[in-house]
């Protein structure tokens, strides 16, 4: 069970028992309860990640070309942020 928000002090009646620090911590788990909760939103991020998937497998194609794009990518970005230093 994740908190109870009617507390009257703003904080759950869970959460309140936690130490000074852990409200962001409640706060992440209000909010997780929530997000898996949202059938809606779930079904739209697998879309997108099947659709991301999609579009790489037909980029690069196979797993060798995936591989040597990576140590590309790698090497670049490496570059770029040794440059902006």
């Amino acid at each position: 069970m994740i908190a109870d928000a009617s507390h009257s002090s703003g904080r759950s009646r869970r959460c309140s028992a936690w130490p000074a620090f852990a409200p962001a911590t409640c706060l992440a788990l209000v909010a997780a309860k929530w997000a898996i909760t949202d059938k809606q939103h779930i079904a739209d991020e697998q879309r997108k990640n099947r659709e991301a998937r999609a579009f790489i497998r037909t980029f690069f194609g196979t797993m060798p070309e995936m591989k040597r794009a990576v140590e590309v990518f790698r090497t670049v970005l490496a570059e770029q942020t040794a440059q902006s230093r």
